[in-house]
């Protein structure tokens, strides 16, 4: 978040230095939204699941006292949206910037209970849907990221 309270470009690293409190007290929860007109990509699932896990690892190493953050009890969470995946995108819901992230979090925050600030997780919603021109497809404030397709095909080799 910038020091003017507004969204900034992130990742999940910078998300959970923001939430304000050691790694350790926080459940790290990893969501995939798996938009209506779209199946789930096991390639998606697997591959969160092992960058996440190396992340935690990293997190470990890089702080040098056995600590790290905590996953959810299923590391990568798949939930169905009742949403095609360019009404992510297309829905006006906001200025422009942030009218990805909003449609997501829409959907997002009911399937999981889903909250900024919440007081026992950190929230990283991956969607299988990609943002318009001008709007943010990989940002985070107040324990919340919103990260597009695009990561996801990053993450598997451009699938």
């Amino acid at each position: 978040m910038g020091a003017d309270g507004s969204l900034q470009g992130g990742n999940l690293t910078e998300v959970i230095a923001q939430a304000g409190r050691r790694a350790t007290e926080k459940t790290v929860r990893i969501i995939y939204l798996v938009p209506a007109d779209k199946q789930e990509n096991p390639n998606y699932t697997k591959s969160l699941t092992e960058a996440v896990k190396h992340l935690q690892i990293w997190y470990r190493n890089q702080l040098g006292n056995g600590k790290t953050f905590q996953l959810h009890d299923t590391p990568v969470e798949v939930y169905k949206t009742p949403h095609n995946a360019l009404w992510y995108s297309q829905n006006p819901n906001g200025d422009l910037f942030v009218q990805f992230w909003n449609n997501v979090l829409a959907d997002g925050f009911p399937l999981t209970n889903g909250k900024f600030n919440d007081p026992d997780h950190i929230y990283a919603y991956y969607i299988d849907a990609d943002p318009a021109c001008g709007q943010c497809g990989g940002c985070g404030t107040s324990g919340v990221l919103v990260i597009s397709a695009n990561d996801l095909r990053g993450l598997t080799g451009g699938e």
